[in-house]
This record gives structure tokens, sequence and C-alpha cells, in this order.
């Protein structure tokens, strides 16, 4: 650690002060005599300078980094006119329920820091390949999530006994400023740490047994993966004030159960623990792994110094996630500015997010939703013609009542799981019974498919150049020239009639 100062002096045309933390109100008559005003925060930013919070022997102090030439320094305060900013204190850093680096250590490059981190994970947890190389990605996006403005979170599930409480110690020990709310009676405190610090919030058995905190966590979640997207909350003893909370920020947490909210559970990055059945992984964590991890965390926090003013978030380079739905593409985003200079990285990141959409995948077709999906799909395979109503209007002749039948449900609930779907239906007669048939809409079916319907992987392009028989017609006709565009450009559809580019369609049978 470079030597300790008193404090550094910064003139007025280069103040700028980023993040602060609570006001200090102690002391006020003294405060107001020496017209000082005392703030507390763990991160500053000014023109020249970044300062971050580091605490060694129940010293809290700042390393300083010049933006210029690199140059470190320790001081205990930093002083601009009458404003004096202090460091955090409290009882959560004595307690370690924050974790706060020792100071600053050389890494060498990114790659180098990378590997450090994955043998560290590998070496006290059982997760498998893929993932933990995502949680050392995650690691080191921590550390500069506050440059970007989406983020997905590290989750863990399993039973008890599985190692989710393992894997918090392990991945969110090393997140910058891991902030613990484990064992919190209620998600209040979750607000307050948030605010305080700023930093990686780690949350254990997140899943909560009473249903208002539950809900208050999945608040805290879907709110908190977007910067911008505070919490409102009025005060109990005043209705009229409102609270503003900040909830953005990288959340590491572990859970028994996935969330309810499907929206929630795309922004999860999970692993799903199992009994580990390697005997190389040490059963209890000793003071050589908390002093590994103290060592990565100095040199985590030079790679914040560092790379905190090079990554630009607007020239995030374009990972060729194809068929990746948006969601995932949003929250890929970040990882694209990160490491846009490293192709081996961004590569396994790819494969990993193609891994993991098909994860969710076989999680939407096990719900409700996904069986009605599921079973549409399977009866409009079933069907051998579709009926041209209009020539703007096709209908597929299966219902609610149709799929109700083959799931035990009533047409009345597969109707309104079909209207969530954007699907609509029309009244029609199929062979003399008249049936609310769905209306064939390509592109709906398409994004239904590819969210509801895991394709094995040797099937998953298919393409249809040019058809010239259809069944049900002589075959030895061609088929017909389109009547909307005059050319003969059928294409086979999901509902199994045939489409022409303009957009006339023609049944087959």
């Amino acid at each position: 650690m470079p030597q300790l100062e008193d404090y550094a002096q910064l003139p007025n045309s280069s103040w700028k002060l980023k993040e602060v933390g609570s006001r200090n109100n102690r002391d006020d008559g003294k405060r107001e005599k020496l017209h000082t005003e005392v703030r507390q925060s763990s991160f500053l930013e000014t023109e020249h300078c970044i300062f971050e919070q580091i605490h060694d022997h129940n010293v809290s102090a700042f390393i300083q980094y010049y933006k210029s030439n690199g140059e470190i320094k320790s001081v205990t305060h930093v002083m601009q006119d009458d404003v004096k900013v202090i460091p955090l204190n409290g009882e959560e850093i004595q307690l370690g329920a924050v974790k706060l680096p020792l100071g600053e250590a050389e890494y060498g490059d990114t790659l180098s820091l990378l590997k450090e981190v994955e043998s560290h994970i590998h070496r006290y947890l059982d997760v498998s390949d893929s993932f933990r190389k995502f949680a050392s990605y995650y690691v080191l996006l921590s550390w500069v999530y506050d440059r970007f403005s989406t983020l997905p979170y590290l989750r863990f599930i399993g039973d008890t006994g599985c190692g989710k409480s393992r894997a918090l110690d392990v991945c969110g020990g090393l997140c910058y400023k891991a902030t613990s709310a484990s064992g919190c009676i209620t998600p209040a405190p979750i607000y307050r740490m948030i605010k305080r610090w700023r930093g990686t919030m780690i949350l254990d058995e997140a899943d909560f047994k009473n249903s208002d905190e539950y809900n208050e966590v999945v608040t805290i979640l879907n709110c908190g993966f977007e910067k911008g997207r505070p919490v409102i909350r009025a005060v109990k003893e005043n209705p009229d004030q409102v609270q503003i909370l900040p909830v953005f920020g990288p959340k590491v947490f572990a859970t028994r159960r996935r969330f309810k909210d499907p929206a929630l559970e795309a922004r999860c990055l999970t692993e799903i623990m199992q009994e580990t059945v390697r005997g190389d992984i040490p059963s209890t964590l000793t003071s050589t792994f908390y002093k590994e991890q103290e060592a990565l965390r100095n040199k985590l926090l030079l790679f914040r110094l560092r790379n905190y003013n090079r990554i630009d978030p607007e020239k995030s380079v374009t990972l060729e996630l194809h068929g990746i739905e948006p969601r995932l593409r949003q929250i890929s985003a970040c990882f694209g500015s990160l490491f846009a200079g490293n192709p081996d990285v961004l590569a396994d990141y790819e494969a990993y997010i193609y891994h993991h959409q098909r994860e969710l995948i076989e999680q939407r077709a096990a719900t409700i939703t996904g069986q009605v999906v599921e079973k549409l799909f399977s009866l409009k395979e079933s069907v051998t013609n579709v009926t041209n109503v209009t020539n703007d209007t096709t209908l597929i002749p299966v219902s609610s009542g149709d799929i109700a039948g083959k799931l035990g449900m009533t047409p009345q609930q597969v109707g309104q799981i079909l209207k969530t779907l954007g699907l609509q239906t029309k009244p029609h007669k199929v062979e003399g019974t008249p049936k609310r048939c769905i209306i064939f809409d390509q592109v709906k079916l398409d994004t239904l498919k590819r969210r509801y319907v895991l394709i094995e992987d040797d099937d998953t392009v298919t393409k249809v150049t040019k058809v010239t028989k259809v069944t049900g017609l002589n075959t030895d006709d061609e088929l017909p020239d389109c009547q909307k565009c005059g050319l003969n450009k059928w294409a086979m559809t999901l509902a199994g009639g045939y489409a022409c580019p303009c957009g006339h369609t023609l049944r087959a049978g």
C-alpha cells in the first residue's frame, strides 16, 4: 500500500462529486464554527482523480488514482474549500458485512486476472465449467458496473446442502464492495445497504417465506437491473412524503426455487447446484481462503481504477447472437463493452448465452403457458389444411376447446392464455361444426416457437427455397402463380399451407 497521506486538496475547477453517501451531522456546533461540511462516501470521481475506499487494520482511507499517469497514493480524506469528504464507517465493515480491498495490487492483464479468479472459484466451489467461466466474467463486471445502464444477476438455485451458501462466499466475496444482506428479516435493510454502499448485494435464501417480503424482493430485483429505475415508497409516518430508493447494481443470490415472474427469471444467469462429489474441495473455508480473496480484491481494485474510464458503453462490440431473444441481448451488451479487446473471452460468452437461452426455453415449456403452446403446435401439425376466410385472414382449424381437451383445462382458461400470447380467434365452421379458430399469424407463431419450443441443434435451421407440390392437390399440377403478385415463390408455413413473400397465402388441400 502506498504511504498514507493526510488528505487530498482539490482546486475548485477540478471538483466533481459523482456519488456521495450520507451527511455526517455530528457535532453541528463545531462544524458550523469551522464552516466545514463533512460528507461520507466510499467512491468519488473528480476531473483528474478517482477515489476508492479501502480498509486495513481497522483504518479506512481512500486510494487516490490519477487518471493522466496512473499514479497512486492513499489519503485519509478529501478537502475542497469547506467540504470534507471522509470514508464511510460503521459496524458493517468491522463485522465483515461489507468487504473492501486492503489496497491495490498489480494483476498483469485482463486475461491473467480472469484466470486467477476462475482458478480460485474452481478451488473452492463445484459448478459446471461454463458457469465457472461466466462467474469470473461477472466478478470483473461488478467492479465497473456503474459504467453500464443494464446488468444481469448471478443466481444459484438448489436444495439445502448443495453448496448455495458456499457459492455466495466464493463468487460473491470477490465482487465489488460485496454487501451481505443474508438473514435480513425484512427488505428494508437491503434498501439501506444498497443506498449507502452502492456495491454488490449478496442475498442468501432470497425466497423469503413471507409473501409481502417476497414481493418486495422481486420489486428490488426487477427494478435493480437497469439504471434510473429507483423504487419509490411513501414514508409510513408521513404518507405525503416519499422515499427515492436506488436499487441498481450487481446482485448475487441463492434461492431454493425459481421465481414466478418470467421477466425476472430471464435476468438471472443461473447455476443449478448439486451435492458435490469432488474430494479436493475443502469442507470448511480457512484463513487461506480469506487471504486469497483479500489478494484478489486488491488486484480487482486496480482493474477498476485502470479501466473505469477506458470502458465506453456506447461502443459495445456487437455480439453475433443470432436467434437470441431481446432481453438476453440487452444484458449481454455490458459484456460486449467490458471485453471488447478480448475476442476469445467474447466467444466463450456467446457459447454460454446460447446454452442459457436453451435452459430458459426448457423452463418456459414446463409452465402452463408452455404446455398450451406445445399443444397448439402439436395440433396444428396434425391439421391437413388451413382455411382462407379472406385474402388477408387465414384460420388454423384449432380452437381453445381442442387444446383444453388435451390438457384437462377449460376452454376459458386456454382462451385467456392465448390472448396473453397475442393470438386472436375468429368464429368459423369446421366440417359443419362452429368453432372459434385461431387466426394464423406467421410472425407471432414464429416468436412463440422460439420462446417455448426447444429445437434440437440439427433441426435449428430449415430452409425451403421453393415448393412445387402440395399435398391434397393433383400431384401432376404445379403450384399456381400468386394471385397477389403474379409470381410463383411459395414456401411451406408452420400452419401446413404455403405462403408467398408478398403476404398472400395458399391453403393446402
